[in-house]
């Protein structure tokens, strides 16, 4: 281009907004005031004005966006700001033309310059200076270094040695003030773990409050927000400053901070400020419970703190820390601006201007971009000390949003001055957010009949419907008669034995018919039942039943040489000679609706398993409401296909018995094939509850004829729903009715349900409403409702809260808290460490973990448990381990060691084998120099690397993949994936990256290597490399030496925890 010369490339910030410009939905732009308490004299303000031009190339450039060439910032020559002056008037009712519309005026993008300068003479009190620009022209810091330049050379008709380079540009310290880059990062650092809060993520009205906060829109502006603030609230500012001995803005400051924080329901916040004596500087505040006191004194000190640190810009601080978006807010206090003049009134130095029309906003188009989704501006008059609060909104959001939070800093600024002593007294929520959040949406209540124990329940439903088919499997049919009187007899053997209520007796049988006479044979006894997955290790099996203090374990002719030894007395629930000794009548009365109904155990922080003791009560509830909401309306019943360890099986196995329907029992020597086919046979189901793993799975496994008539209501839980899933299953069934169904094992089985409408849109599926008898709070870190909209923690409360922990009374003490929104005496409420937020639509959205549980296929895991197993190895020294996939979706865990000695990912894979249960050991593992630790000495997994999936493949390994399972596996890859596999060494992720397309590979080597499909799956699952699954795959090729292991189907049961 001629006559140019090129400055800097183009950030992707500028790019966006001269894009962002160009299509209108920017319209505003740059604008700096200066107040100069000097007498204009105009010849001499253009001089100045082309000193400044000539030492600041930027002021004469424009964008070069042409397709093929990098973005580029160039200066041309001959290229300079018009410089305008005007006149102001004493009454606001002049004729020259108004400042604010000059300074508006748009900058096309044809070679002029991207800025104008206006002065507003003032008579012989001075004049005002404007200078506007391009969005993506300048930045806040670079307008400011430009004024102030000019008002220097103004000042002294001097060539100023400061210049506007291309580092000034981008807010960058010159040269001889800039840092080392070590001191840099560090104050960088300072703000790590900071993230700003997306729009979304910010308070929202409810789809059904037209409740208007105080203030009002700009009628020209719609995402610009003027609070009312009373004529004396300066006043009562400035004695809380004064009594404080703080400045004026800190007391601003920390109704700003506090409101923010209650937008967003963050206590850490990245706030931009500006005041009198600094331009603009990127303080991190802490927002705690404690005093209004405490808060203005944090403000001060983060304020202090980034002061040193005003030239660095924003941008370079998210740079250094690698985060797209840091700034929650902005800030700004003036008392030297065009509206904190005009608040004077006729003490105002300066006269309102032509077009103003009373408003006197001069930039009311024309603020300069700033970060974050809100700018709060306090402008406070010099003569009457009159304050003024205008909000604008940054991208993103709503103008219904900024009205909210329009209100929170009206009653933020109010509460402070109220002579409040602590700020957490201070409600986020409206009245009417309030009542929505606690009544509206929550507790609703039903009258079921929980004051029996569920066996009570069945023996009703036996006498009404006593030759029905209660329970089928394949080889064996028994009416609700026969189930009630073998259950009958054993639950006699068992109290022969000590089962009372408060004992705990485990369960450890097939997946048949008989299953379920045992399971009700134990609670008909009085005791509780603990269900153990024979498939589990034999350590961890022991340790659940000492944990559990069981009195019997009940097992059948497949699984009673595998129970462990211990001070537990060993029954055969299948000898049907002792337990024909014993009558067959009801017992009557063995225990109530508080007694334990069954302790099942789910991952533990502390490194070993916790059983959790779930009361008849809890689980009464949500099988009412099962039968109200799920089985209704069909008559097929449901089918137990999962693992009887986890709880995600009692709505299939119970809700069915109370309607005098159908419970199908799949074995579980079925496959995931063998599974599908069982369903395809034993359809149509009233309803089935499965994981969106299965329901993944079933998607490749069913035709469209079958899936349709499969069931009349699915039930999807246990884990987190995504919408791929469902869309993959409405492809081949359009019109059942699929519920998200949510609740961690703490809160007997489920409590809250969504109805799928088809529409939805992100990467999950929301968790909806409580569930009837049942409350769902979330709440902030002082444990106070947080708005619609806002992240926070999720409490749930009613009757569905279990009893607690098996001997871990603090544990219990930590999670199950007094629940001080019921009116129930000693009522509970269980912290599940889940993150979540209300949509305005009143579901609830589920957003992740507080901490670093996570669930993969279903399963709940606790990183600690893992990391301890694998540290049990005597040649590993530290372990860390982490989830990979999705943002909110975990797909798999990968293990990371340190080891002294020679220890291969192989030989730790088969120790953990031994002490974990399948779904706890790591798909991958790698060796490491050391843990990565934060700050405060907590494993950073944040900065754990990629897994890498193991290394080269080992002897064994060749060997199997020159064999015929190395045949096996990659003609398996062949067929699901095309092209050739990879090598022994390669990790073996889908060319896709598509997690469905290991189920398809799995499918396929199982049909290659003549293994079952449940097999295949939990190969490809836990192989890091080809050659890993060629040496696992000729294991599981070969006879099995002894009795068969029994794998939960397809690894996806789930515990709903």
């Amino acid at each position: 281009m001629e006559g140019t010369t090129a400055l800097v490339l183009a950030s992707e910030r500028q790019v966006a907004l001269v894009q962002a410009v160009e299509t209108g939905r920017v319209t505003a732009n740059s604008v700096a005031y200066l107040e100069c308490r000097l007498r204009l004299v105009p010849g001499w303000l253009r001089r100045v004005v082309t000193e400044t031009c000539a030492a600041n190339p930027v002021l004469r450039s424009t964008f070069d966006l042409r397709p093929g060439t990098a973005p580029a910032l160039v200066a041309r020559a001959g290229v300079q700001p018009d410089l305008i002056i005007l006149d102001g008037t004493d009454d606001g009712h002049g004729e020259t033309p108004s400042s604010r519309e000059t300074a508006a005026r748009p900058f096309p993008l044809d070679g002029a310059a991207l800025a104008r300068i206006v002065a507003v003479r003032r008579g012989a009190g001075g004049f005002g200076l404007v200078l506007a620009s391009h969005p993506a022209l300048l930045d806040r810091t670079g307008q400011r270094m430009l004024m102030a330049e000019i008002l220097e050379r103004y000042t002294l008709n001097l060539p100023a040695s400061r210049t506007m380079n291309a580092g000034a540009l981008a807010g960058q310290p010159g040269p001889s003030a800039r840092p080392s880059a070590e001191l840099v990062a560090a104050w960088a650092g300072s703000f790590d773990g900071l993230a700003a809060a997306p729009p979304d993520f910010w308070i929202s009205p409810a789809d059904d409050d037209d409740t208007e906060p105080p203030g009002h829109r700009s009628a020209e502006d719609p995402l610009s927000w003027e609070v009312p603030l009373p004529g004396d609230v300066a006043a009562r500012v400035e004695t809380v400053a004064a009594r404080l001995a703080v400045a004026v803005p800190d007391v601003l400051f920390a109704a700003h901070a506090k409101a923010v924080a209650m937008a967003t329901g963050k206590a850490d916040l990245a706030i931009g400020a500006e005041f009198p004596s600094a331009a603009d500087v990127l303080a991190r505040i802490a927002v705690r419970p404690g005093t209004w006191e405490s808060l203005i004194r944090e403000v001060r000190r983060a304020a202090d703190a980034a002061t040193a640190w005003a030239h660095l810009s924003h941008s370079r601080v998210r740079k250094l820390l690698g985060v797209a978006s840091l700034v929650d807010a902005g800030f700004a206090y003036s008392e030297r601006s065009v509206e904190a003049d005009l608040l004077d009134g006729a003490h105002s130095r300066l006269a309102l201007l032509a077009g103003g029309h009373g408003g006197g906003d001069l930039a009311g188009h024309g603020r300069a971009p700033f970060e974050g989704q809100v700018l709060a501006e306090f402008f406070r008059g010099p003569a009457t000390g009159r304050l003024r609060l205008r909000l604008t909104a940054g991208p993103g959001l709503t103008g219904a949003q900024l009205a909210l939070v329009a209100g929170l800093h009206e009653r933020a600024l109010r509460h402070c001055l109220s002579g409040a002593e602590t700020h957490e007294s201070l409600s986020a929520l409206s009245s009417r957010q309030r009542q929505l959040i606690l009544s509206d949406w929550n507790g609703q209540t039903r009258p079921y009949d929980l004051g029996r124990p569920l066996h009570e329940l069945i023996e009703e439903q036996v006498r009404r419907t006593p030759d029905a088919p209660a329970v089928t499997d394949s080889s064996d049919t028994l009416s609700y008669a026969r189930v009630n009187s073998r259950a009958n007899r054993l639950a006699r053997r068992l109290r022969a034995t000590g089962a009372r209520p408060g004992s705990v007796i485990a369960v450890c049988v097939r997946r048949d018919a008989g299953m379920l006479v045992d399971f009700l044979a134990v609670l008909k006894s009085g005791a509780a039942y603990l269900p153990l997955d024979a498939a589990q290790p034999a350590e961890r099996l022991t340790y659940m039943l000492r944990d559990a203090r069981a009195i019997a374990v009940l097992t059948d002719a497949s699984y009673a040489d595998g129970i462990p030894d211990g001070p537990w007395t060993v029954l055969r629930a299948d000898d049907d000679v002792r337990n024909e000794q014993f009558p067959a009548g009801d017992l009557g009365r063995t225990s109530t609706a508080s007694d334990l109904m069954y302790v099942v155990y789910t991952s533990g922080s502390t490194g070993v398993p916790k059983g959790v003791e779930v009361p008849h009560r809890g689980v009464v509830n949500h099988l009412r409401f099962g039968v109200e909401q799920f089985a209704g309306e069909g008559r097929g019943g449901a089918a137990v296909f999962s693992s009887p360890a986890f709880d995600m099986i009692v709505p299939n196995l119970y809700v069915p018995l109370l309607m005098g329907q159908r419970v199908s029992m799949i074995e579980e020597d079925h496959d995931l094939r063998g599974i599908a086919e069982r369903l395809r046979q034993l359809a149509p189901f009233a309803f089935l509850k499965l994981t969106p793993g299965q329901l993944d799975a079933l998607c490749d496994l069913l035709a469209p004829e079958d899936a349709r008539r499969l069931v009349g209501k699915l039930v999807v839980g246990a884990d987190a729903f995504p919408v791929r899933t469902l869309r993959r299953w409405r492809r081949l069934d359009p019109w059942t009715p699929i519920f998200n169904d949510y609740g961690p094992t703490e809160a007997s089985v489920a409590n809250s349900d969504y109805l799928t409408a088809g529409d939805e849109e992100g990467e999950l599926l929301p968790i909806g409403r409580p569930n009837p008898n049942t409350t769902m709070y979330i709440l902030d870190r002082a444990g106070a409702p947080v708005p619609v909209g806002v992240p926070g923690d999720l409490y749930i409360g009613g009757v569905c809260v279990v009893r607690g922990y098996v001997g871990k009374p603090e544990l219990t003490r930590e999670r199950f808290v007094p629940d001080v929104f019921s009116g129930e005496p000693g009522a509970r409420m269980y912290r599940t460490g889940d993150v979540a937020r209300w949509l305005p639509s009143g579901v609830i959205e589920f957003l992740g973990r507080e901490d670093g549980q996570m669930k993969i296929r279903g399963y709940r895991i606790e990183p600690a448990e893992v990391e301890a197993a694998m540290t049990s190895h005597p040649a590993v020294t530290g372990a860390a381990v982490r989830g990979i996939g999705g943002t909110r979706q975990n797909l798999a865990l990968a293990g990371y060691y340190v080891a002294t000695g020679e220890i291969d990912p192989e030989e730790l894979w088969t120790f953990l084998g031994t002490v974990l249960p399948d779904y706890l050991v790591p798909s991958f593992l790698d060796r490491i120099p050391k843990i990565p630790l934060t700050a405060n000495g907590k494993i950073d997994r944040g900065a754990l690397p990629a897994p890498a999936r193991c290394g080269a493949g080992t002897g064994r390994q060749r060997r199997a993949a020159a064999g015929p399972a190395g045949r096996a596996v990659a003609l398996a890859w062949r067929d699901a994936y095309g092209g050739s596999p990879p090598s022994i060494g390669d990790p073996i992720t889908p060319p896709s990256g598509d997690p469905i397309a290991e189920v398809q590979f799995a499918v396929c080597l199982a049909g290659a290597a003549d293994i079952s499909t449940a097999t295949a799956i939990r190969l490809v699952s836990a192989a890091g490399t080809f050659g890993h699954l060629c040496e696992q795959t000729h294991a599981a090729m070969q006879p099995p030496p002894g009795r068969p292991v029994h794998a939960p189907a397809g690894g996806q049961a789930g515990s709903s925890s």
